[in-house]
């Protein structure tokens, strides 16, 4: 898998506000506690959404959603929405990025994912970050035990031209 064409680092979240479609232990999403988990409390539905709103804009470029313990509830289809305002939506391209070992058998790849799924898209500054369920499973519900948001790291500071004041 190639790095990131740009330095990230993740995104503090303690102070970050959170919301869904269907209210109710959103926390467990950032409690660090990877046996706990928000869930949607029904099978997954086209429009189930959870949004976060971070005290201030950042320059995003990726989120991680952990599903270790249970993968069968990870998103069969989902967008990315990012916002300055929480009024004001923009959709934006993502890859999908499955984390975690290969699993491979006899020639023909068996699993790429672990639980775990990064989406990567280009940096955007925004306060406000949406996912929104595109498809739907009859039986599985959608959870998330924890998340992480990336940002794009500030590059080195350029050394001033000799001769330039300060």
């Amino acid at each position: 898998m190639s790095a990131p064409a740009h330095a990230t680092r993740r995104v503090p979240l303690e102070e970050v506000s959170l919301r869904s479609s269907q209210p109710g232990g959103e926390a467990r999403l950032l409690d660090g506690n990877p046996t706990t988990a928000w869930d949607s409390g029904r099978p997954m539905q086209p429009g189930d959404f959870v949004e976060l709103a971070l005290p201030s804009p950042r320059l995003l470029t990726a989120l991680v959603l952990d599903n270790r313990p249970n993968p069968r509830e990870l998103p069969r289809g989902l967008t990315v929405a990012l916002s300055q305002d929480g009024q004001h939506w923009r959709e934006v391209d993502c890859r999908q990025e499955p984390l975690g070992p290969l699993v491979f058998g006899c020639d023909r790849l068996l699993s790429a994912n672990q639980g775990r799924l990064r989406l990567s898209f280009p940096p955007t500054q925004a306060r406000f970050l949406r996912l929104t369920l595109s498809q739907g499973h009859p039986r599985e519900r959608w959870s998330i035990y924890e998340l992480e948001m990336e940002e794009a790291a500030p590059g080195p500071e350029k050394p001033k031209a000799s001769g330039q004041a300060s």
